[in-house]
This record gives C-alpha cells, structure tokens and sequence, in this order.
C-alpha cells in the first residue's frame, strides 16, 4: 500500500517547529515560533486546544503524563497533562534547546525494542551501528534523495526507519530487508523540522516544517496498518532469495576432520544471512548497502566531553552545569582562556594566558582542571578556600590524553593506559 501523503495545514507562524505524539498516541503535540504549545486529536482537527508558553517555543516533549516544553528564555518547563498547569522549570541553559528526549535519542535514535542498533544521519545516507562492537551494519539511502538527511526514527515496533531531509523529503525504510517503502516530497521543498511516530503503531508518521506547517503521512508500513500492526517482531532476516536451505546445506556438508575447510558456525550465520548487497527487482524500489560490522573495532580516539575541535580558533574546551571554559586563539599564535561560571555566586569569571598552550579542561565546582598532551602537564586551580594553584608533571613517557574533575577527586588518563587520581588539592592518591 502507497504511502499516503496528508495536505499540509497551519500550525504555528514561521520559523522552528516541534511535535510529538502522547504516549498513547490519541494526540498529536506541537509547539513553534509564535510561543504557543497546541494540542491536536489528529491532523484534521479544527479545534485544537492552545496554550501561551513564551515568546517563542522551540521544543516539546511528552512523558508520563507531563508535557516538557523548551522556551525562549533558555529553559525547559514541565506542563501538567491534560491540565496544562506549570509543574515545575526542569532546567536551564545558556542558548536555546531544540530537543527534548526522554530516553537515549539527539538526532540520532537508538532501535527501541532492544536497543541492539543505533541509527545516525551521514551525509545523503542514515548509518546503523551495532551496539556492542560499533561496527557499521548496514547504510539506507536512496538515488532519490537530493541533499543532506538531517534526522531518522524507528518506528515504534523497530522494523522501520524513518529519515527526513533539509529539502523537505521523507523516507521510510523497512529495517530488516533494507527496502524503502516510500519516499515523500515537501510540497515546498521547507526543512522538515521535527517528526514523530504514533505510538499506536498504525504506520502514521507526524511532521513539522520550518514554515510552521503540520503534515501526516499514512501508510508508512507500506501495507495493510492492522496486518502490519499485528505481525510479529521477530521476523527472519533473510536478504537473498534464494538463500532459504543454504545454511543447513553448509552445515550438513561441513567436515570437521579437514583443517583447511574448517569454519566456525558463527561465519556460516554471518556470511549466510545477510551481509551481502540486496538489489531489489523492481527499479523504482530503492537500494541499500549492507556491510559486515567488523570482527575487531579498533579503540576509539580519546576525546574531552562537551569540547569542540582543537583546530578552531575559538572553541569551547569544557561545557558543563557548572560553566564553560573557552579557548580563544590569535593569530600570532597567543592564546587565552576565559572561564565563565552560570551561577556567579559560586565564583567570579577567569581569564588565563594560555602560556602552556593547553588543549583540554575540566570544571567542577571546586576545582578547574587544565592539561595539555605535549608538555604533560596538569595544572589544576582550587575554587573553593584560598585560591591555590598546583601542578604536576608526568613522566617522560606518558602524555595526557583526557581529563576530568570532581567535587573531590581529579582525574587523568595517559597513553600508557594510566588513569591518576589526585585530590583537589594536588594529592596523588592511586594509580
């Protein structure tokens, strides 16, 4: 069944729009640059209830019973449902939220079940990892598809993927066998904002433009809504036609006295079901790449939480809900630090030379935390007493790789696989 594509109607004035459906699916909940929050029973309602939050909202979300709504004065406040009364300001920042989750998903959106893949957008592509290793599973995209995806989501049963486009299309794709059910076109080619499953799982995919507008799509499954609803969530993952008996005909002509021939069961799973590229007959359906996850994933980079890219020449090296610790580099090559804290009662604002050329930082609340890989060195500055400054080298055979700061402990790891705890005050106390 053809993915029915329902009329756009107007949501909110221009500019940034969120939605998302109540957690049992009877209501469709948006919220846009106009400041107002609006609660739909579906896309065809007339008569829809609004709610003033602000100047302008730029994220909603919807859990037990309580709506979470981003305004524009940096906060997240939580609503009552369907009361709409204040229930409280969750927190606050320093720029403005255009998300709000209430699991592990950013734009990227973890397989719902079990949680066993993790889909991101790449470029004109959406990339499935696999948890436990972080291999590539397999890639979705599409000859169709025009310029960058900006977002994906499962579907709630997890055998479907949605995507959405800066040039306003959508695309859903069925998980297992790599197929696309459907590719739909922004009738004005708007940045497609925000979009969201129904919890129901009837196949309606709810979405928000940049212009404010609201649309549904129906029929996302691409068959019958109920069939599909009722249909099992462990479907064989079977990506060749004529592969149904090779895998027990392997096995059965398996000799395990022939040392040269001798494969492990896992590799015959491996190679049998599916790690090949599936063409499907029909040209108008779309072609996905499926690669083997890596049997050996090398380590991971080391990398400092919340710091942008070291390149920049002015980055931020530390941003936490203590404050934000700011690199800002010359051009003749001198460079400063600024330390800026949100609650200006728990310290004034620092600004260092940065003689060392330091390259990562750390803030808590009783000590900033400064370090570099080249010289090896970690500073550390006491924020709490008398101020005090202290510092220690290491050996000449390790360099810093990350660190980190605690109310009372800092941290840091070193190439040779050390991780040296000291106390806020410049005692080393393991290794």
């Amino acid at each position: 069944m053809k993915i029915d594509s329902r009329p756009l109607r107007y949501a909110h004035a221009e500019g940034y729009t969120d939605v998302c459906y109540t957690e049992d699916g009877q209501h469709i909940i948006t919220c846009g640059n106009d400041g107002d929050v609006r609660i739909w029973v579906d896309i065809k309602d007339d008569d829809r209830n609004s709610h003033c939050v602000g100047e302008s909202a730029t994220a909603v979300c919807f859990k037990d019973k309580r709506l979470y709504v981003a305004t524009d004065n940096h906060a997240v406040q939580a609503y009552t449902f369907p009361a709409f009364d204040k229930d409280g300001i969750v927190t606050r920042f320093t720029a403005s939220v255009t998300q709000i989750m209430t699991s592990t998903k950013s734009r990227m959106d973890f397989e719902p079940s079990e949680g066993r893949y993790l889909a991101y957008p790449n470029n004109r592509e959406v990339t499935l990892l696999e948890y436990e290793t972080w291999g590539q599973r397999m890639t979705f995209t599409h000859s169709s598809i025009k310029c960058a995806i900006s977002q994906c989501r499962f579907s709630p049963c997890g055998q479907y993927l949605a995507a959405s486009t800066i040039a306003g299309q959508i695309a859903v794709w069925e998980v297992q066998s790599g197929t696309c059910t459907g590719i739909i076109e922004h009738p004005t080619s708007h940045n497609v904002t925000a979009i969201a499953w129904n919890p129901k799982g009837n196949g309606v995919l709810a979405y928000c433009d940049v212009s404010g507008q609201l649309g549904a799509l129906m029929n996302c499954y691409g068959k019958d809504s109920k069939a599909d609803a009722d249909a099992p969530d462990d479907v064989e993952m079977v990506e060749r036609a004529d592969d149904g008996n090779d895998l027990d005909n392997l096995i059965e002509n398996y000799n395990s006295d022939d040392d040269d021939n001798a494969i492990s069961l896992e590799k015959l799973k491996n190679e049998t079901l599916g790690l090949g590229t599936v063409r499907d007959e029909d040209e108008s359906r779309p072609v996905s790449r499926h690669e083997p996850a890596a049997t050996t994933v090398p380590p991971q980079a080391p990398f400092q939480l919340s710091a942008t890219p070291g390149h920049l020449e002015h980055r931020y090296m530390c941003w936490n809900d203590i404050g934000i610790v700011r690199c800002h580099t010359q051009e003749n090559g001198e460079s400063t630090i600024d330390v800026e804290f949100h609650d200006t009662n728990l310290h004034h604002g620092i600004n260092l030379n940065n003689y060392l050329n330091h390259t990562m930082a750390s803030l808590s609340a009783s000590v900033l935390v400064l370090a570099c890989e080249t010289s090896s060195k970690l500073v550390c500055i006491s924020l709490v007493g008398s101020s005090k400054e202290w510092s220690v080298s290491m050996p000449d055979t390790e360099e810093i790789l990350c660190v980190t700061a605690g109310s009372d402990v800092v941290a840091c790891a070193t190439n040779a696989r050390l991780l040296r705890l000291f106390t806020p005050m410049g005692t080393q106390r393991q290794v």
